[in-house]
């Protein structure tokens, strides 16, 4: 639903991302919905780095 409606006000702006963030609101929304998308995948990779980073210093302390 939120992609069909995204796709219509695509449309209707001409193609132009700058109308579906120049209202508050909107771009509140649309920072919120990058946020989510962004944060799991941050958060594995920086999981992944420390998992990494502590195997090598065990190795280094035996």
């Amino acid at each position: 639903m939120a992609e069909q409606n995204i796709r219509r006000a695509l449309l209707i702006s001409r193609g132009d991302f700058s109308d579906l963030v120049t209202r508050p609101i909107s771009a509140t929304i649309a920072i919120a919905t990058l946020g989510l998308i962004v944060w799991p995948i941050g958060s594995a990779l920086f999981r992944r780095r420390k998992a990494a980073r502590e195997m090598l210093d065990g190795d280094v302390q035996e």
